[in-house]
């Protein structure tokens, strides 16, 4: 009997379907129509398999489950969806306009996505697993902020206003600025097994370029003052570079501030004699204007540019005491040729 009743009223929702049919409480905003396969709830005509009006305002579709809701609204007139929860409103949902952009926490979204968080906070977060990843700005600061993890805002990468990037740092002050304040290599480039590394000691205005698995001391660094060393980090006081090694070159150019001694052969310079030249050699145990091993080891090392002119000096003197002895051998040839005539 009860298989029968279920039967009959069963077929006779299938033929009240079946029909065009309207049910109506006299105000059409409540009607409830189905019209030729299509339903509409508030409206006379509707033209989609499902299309709801909603005159009087609100949500005009609510989804309910125990004392939680889900609301479907829209404006008068307005091409617009908003979908928002619980008591909240429009503005503290996920908003659709005519155009198709869509704001979440926005009401008004002016680009195809656009994000609002009144609430501080991240405004996007990506999770897998335990990871997180968090996207978050500061209240009415035009500076977004990428962190990871349980984070903050200066543990990531960060983008003011004027396109300068921090990372490490939530307050850049160049194009790109980098904070390591745990130490070690703050920049690294690998390729392969190689690397290169750019680091920093803590409060120190010096930077180190090294490679491999080095330290700062085996590379380049650059000190506040200028001052560049390669194979050590500790920068001679008087040079602006400091290289513990070799330098293999191919030429080097040295600008002399002393100019060249071509003086040596005006007719006024005073060159030493032979004999005064040997007498301060036996006395001084090096040559006349030219440092001692002493003073070089004293001064720590000696100026080339100045040490090459001494040299040049020193050769050109070579030259005129050169000149002299042959004047004198041609001197002493000549009167060696008048002896033999007159012996004859």
């Amino acid at each position: 009997m009860k298989k029968s009743t279920l039967l009959v009223l069963l077929l006779s929702s299938m033929n009240f379907l079946a029909q065009d049919t309207v049910l109506t409480s006299g105000n059409p905003q409540n009607n409830f129509v189905y019209n030729n396969g299509k339903v509409g709830i508030g409206i006379s005509i509707p033209t989609s398999q499902l299309h709801l009006n909603n005159a009087a305002g609100g949500s005009f579709l609510k989804f309910t489950r125990g004392t939680g809701n889900v609301n479907f609204a829209m404006e008068n007139n307005l091409n617009k969806l908003y979908i928002y929860t619980g008591t909240g409103s429009i503005t503290q949902g996920l908003a659709i306009d005519e155009n198709g952009q869509i704001g979440i926490g926005n009401d008004n979204p002016t680009s195809q996505l656009h994000l609002k968080n009144a609430a501080g906070g991240s405004f996007l977060k990506f999770t897998r697993g335990t990871g997180n990843v968090n996207f978050a700005m500061e209240n009415n600061v035009n500076k977004l902020y990428v962190y990871t993890g349980t984070g903050n805002i200066t543990h990531g990468l960060s983008i003011d206003e004027n396109g300068q990037i921090g990372i490490g740092n939530g307050n850049p002050t160049s194009q790109l600025h980098l904070k390591n304040a745990a130490g070690g290599s703050f920049m690294k480039f690998t390729r392969g097994t190689g690397n290169a590394n750019f680091t920093m000691e803590n409060n120190l205005d010096k930077l180190y370029i090294y490679t491999g698995t080095s330290n700062f001391n085996q590379g380049l660094s650059i000190n506040e003052n200028g001052k560049v060393g390669i194979g050590t980090s500790n920068h001679t006081a008087d040079a602006l570079l400091t290289v513990k090694g070799a330098i293999h070159s191919t030429e080097i150019k040295v600008l002399a501030n002393a100019g060249v001694p071509d003086y040596v052969f005006e007719e006024s310079y005073k060159l030493r004699t032979l004999e005064e030249v040997k007498e301060y050699i036996t006395k001084h145990k090096h040559l006349p204007e030219i440092p001692s091993a002493k003073e070089i080891d004293k001064n720590g090392g000696f100026d080339v540019g100045e040490m090459n002119l001494m040299l040049l000096k020193k050769i050109e003197e070579l030259t005129l005491y050169q000149i002299e002895l042959l004047e004198h051998q041609k001197l002493q040839d000549f009167k060696l040729e008048k002896l033999e005539k007159e012996l004859m």
